[in-house]
């Protein structure tokens, strides 16, 4: 079981005692949506007004606080939320290209 999760009984039994904080799936959807719209722009950002912005940013908290707080803080995020490449590989040694 993944951490965080309960058992399906469980989890209904807690829809049916809190029932405004249950999670319909349009809302997940729609936070599906927005992620990848956020993607979409941030990258769309990067290709047209700021090339290479995202790189630069990794090397200038490189500079400021050091390489491996940086570097565990990206493998815990990309454990945590990988990619499709990454979670293909199932290893966070996979860091996405721009972050190496």
């Amino acid at each position: 079981m993944r951490p965080g999760s309960l058992p399906k009984d469980q989890r209904s039994a807690r829809s049916r005692q809190i029932p405004e904080q249950a999670v319909r799936a349009g809302q997940l959807n729609a936070l599906g949506l927005i992620d990848e719209i956020y993607h979409y722009i941030l990258r769309a950002y990067e290709e047209t007004t700021n090339q290479g912005v995202f790189g630069r940013a990794h090397l200038r908290l490189v500079e400021s606080i050091a390489a491996l707080p940086v570097d565990r803080t990206m493998e815990t995020f990309v454990t945590l939320f990988p990619p499709i490449g990454v979670y293909k590989e199932s290893s966070a040694d996979a860091i996405p290209e721009g972050f190496e």
